[in-house]
């Protein structure tokens, strides 16, 4: 997922975000959490390092347990809110997680990113 994010912010002439392993421990807990919760959606505060002074987050969820990068990826650009994360300027550091399990009955993918500037 960071390469193909990587690919869509240097086809727009933005610098490639470097991937954080603080953010991909917080991205990876958090789809695990929503999992185990049977929950999709955004908290009141993105759960991730407060040493990085700018957050975001980008959600999606998937039935199956094989989601594909790469129309996730069109899903979250063709997004005014998820475009804006994606390719926000000041944005240089990345972390993603994903979580299979059952969500709702049915076997299922979470993803979350998250990302950050210092």
């Amino acid at each position: 997922m960071v390469g193909a994010i990587n690919e869509a912010r240097q086809s727009r002439g933005l610098p490639g975000l470097r991937e954080s392993p603080l953010l991909s421990r917080s991205a990876a807990s958090y789809s695990r959490y929503m999992i185990a919760r049977d929950f999709f959606g955004h908290l009141s505060a993105v759960r991730m390092s407060t040493r990085f002074s700018l957050r975001g987050e980008i959600l999606a969820w998937h039935s199956g347990a094989n989601p594909r990068v790469r129309p996730t990826l069109r899903s979250w650009l063709a997004s005014p809110a998820h475009r804006t994360v994606i390719l926000h300027s000041r944005m240089r550091y990345v972390g993603a997680g994903l979580a299979r399990g059952q969500f709702g009955g049915r076997t299922s993918s979470v993803w979350t990113v998250h990302f950050g500037a210092l």
